[in-house]
């Protein structure tokens, strides 16, 4: 299952923090606006807030595989996410939506937009009505208010978000497999890797009560089948440190992670050891 960060319902804990959109321009914690400028402490608060939501208030009873976050979101927001949701075995998807122009009829119910063309539209979900709403949003504002557009029964936007989510799909399956060539055994790391990581979860749990004697032999059972992917494909095993270094506290060490993840995911492969 995915769970949809950019499409989020509100939820009262959600309205208190501020949050009514995945976009800065949205956010507000601790009564600050959530920039590049915030403190690291707001970062940390709202993504782990997110991460959580995820994971536990928007997951309908299932266990989520992937997220999806707004590409719109600071770096360091989208890194503590994703931080946190490795824990549970949920892979983080960034999401850019590409610009949408408009061009508003010259009947439009607002005179000031009466034949108007905007651009640089973002594909987003606001509330309508109690309803959440797939709209285009602009910065451009009238009488001090944003300007959203429906995309519901107007052929033009459901084309061109027709053609950016498709465009965004196959973006995603050539990363893919352009990853998989780099990484052989990737599928069977990552299947493995999820199965350990909820085993240790499980442990973890149980472990509030006494020793969890049937946790225990499922975790250990779990990093045995993950022991022997990086023997099979020993280019997971560098795979798996590489991520371990994104992931990390240390400013040198998660620099370190991102650049080979990159030349990975360029190409250049995850060589065994």
């Amino acid at each position: 299952m995915i769970v949809n960060l950019t499409q989020i319902t509100l939820t009262p804990e959600l309205i208190a923090l501020g949050v009514c959109d995945l976009s800065p321009n949205f956010f507000k914690v601790l009564g600050g606006l959530l920039t590049e400028k915030s403190n690291w402490d707001d970062f940390t608060y709202i993504g782990k807030k997110l991460a959580s939501f995820a994971v536990c208030g928007h997951n309908c009873g299932q266990s989520p595989t992937h997220a999806l976050v707004s590409g719109d979101l600071p770096d360091a927001v989208v890194g503590v996410i994703r931080k946190e949701l490795s824990y549970y075995g949920v892979k983080l998807i960034k999401v850019n939506n590409d610009n949408i122009s408009y061009t508003f009829p010259g009947d439009c119910p607002v005179p000031a937009l009466c034949g108007v063309t905007l651009h640089g539209g973002k594909v987003v979900n606001r509330v309508i009505n109690k309803a959440l709403t797939e709209v285009v949003a602009f910065d451009h504002k009238v009488n001090g208010q944003p300007v959203c557009v429906r995309i519901a029964g107007k052929p033009e936007l459901e084309a061109a978000v027709a053609a950016i989510k498709a465009t965004g799909a196959a973006a995603k399956a050539t990363a893919r497999a352009a990853l998989e060539a780099a990484v052989p055994g990737l599928a069977a790391y990552e299947a493995a890797s999820v199965a350990y990581s909820r085993a240790a979860a499980a442990y973890d749990r149980a472990s509030e009560h006494g020793y969890p004697a049937r946790e225990a032999a499922a975790a250990e059972r779990a990093d045995q089948a993950l022991q022997a992917v990086f023997v099979e494909y020993p280019a997971t095993k560098a795979w798996s440190e590489i991520q371990g270094y994104t992931q990390a506290d240390n400013y040198s060490k998660s620099a370190a992670g991102d650049a080979a993840d990159k030349v990975v995911r360029g190409g250049g492969g995850a060589a065994g050891r």
